[in-house]
């Protein structure tokens, strides 16, 4: 009988143990899984998930179709037109995002995108922007970032697509500052950081046209009034 009750112990003991490794097995998967969609950067509000989408998109001078990868055309000092295309199959939420353009180029010393202005957008059910030209250092180059919230519609009927549209300007040479034409080739980016859109590349800026005065020293013979012979 004694006999008995260790093995029936033994068993029970060694059922509990197969039941303690389970369950640390189904929690470490767990952990695993979680760690492998973290929160992007910056999105405190939501995860964008598989059912988001986003697409940096610009115009080419004298355009009016957006398109998407390289831009050409600006010449500094003008406003780029920029926008974010943002399409959801999802129940309605609220999200945020950061839009980063290049500012300084740290081995060219020249400045590519000085300012932006007019964020808006269409579609979105709410839309604040949190944080404008936030000047952000990086290893070879620094960046404005405009961080915004919007709200995203329902898109469990069919997918729905919202648009948050703004200007970039192009910064100007002045005397030794150097300005978006010292980008070399198609360096000059637009970054959607939250989410997984492709920048942009301006590529080729060309320098600000200028005006040239011309001074015309007339000599005044007579020493009277200037007289059509004296041109």
């Amino acid at each position: 009988m004694k006999g008995k009750v260790n093995l029936e112990s033994r068993v029970s003991i060694v059922i509990w143990a197969v039941v303690i490794v389970v369950a640390l097995v189904c929690a470490s998967v767990a952990v695993v899984f979680a760690g492998s969609n973290p929160a992007p950067p910056g999105s405190s509000l939501s995860v964008p998930g598989p059912h988001l989408s986003f697409q940096l998109q610009g115009q080419e001078k004298g355009s009016t179709v957006w398109d998407r990868g390289s831009i050409w055309g600006w010449a500094e000092g003008d406003w780029t037109p920029q926008r974010l295309e943002i399409c959801t199959t999802d129940e309605p939420v609220e999200t945020q995002d950061t839009v980063a353009v290049d500012y300084w180029d740290q081995n060219a010393e020249a400045y590519g995108f000085d300012q932006t202005r007019n964020w808006s957008c269409v579609g979105c059910t709410s839309f604040t922007v949190t944080a404008q030209d936030v000047w952000t250092s990086g290893p070879t180059k620094d960046t404005l970032n405009t961080t915004f919230t919007l709200g995203m519609p329902d898109g469990t009927a069919g997918e729905v697509c919202v648009y948050v549209y703004w200007e970039g300007h192009l910064a100007v040479s002045s005397g030794t500052t150097k300005g978006s034409y010292y980008w070399p080739g198609c360096s000059l980016h637009v970054a959607e950081t939250d989410g997984n859109a492709q920048d942009l590349q301006y590529c080729d800026i060309t320098a600000q046209s200028g005006t040239l005065t011309l001074v015309k020293h007339l000599p005044n013979d007579d020493g009277g009034t200037l007289t059509e012979d004296d041109f």
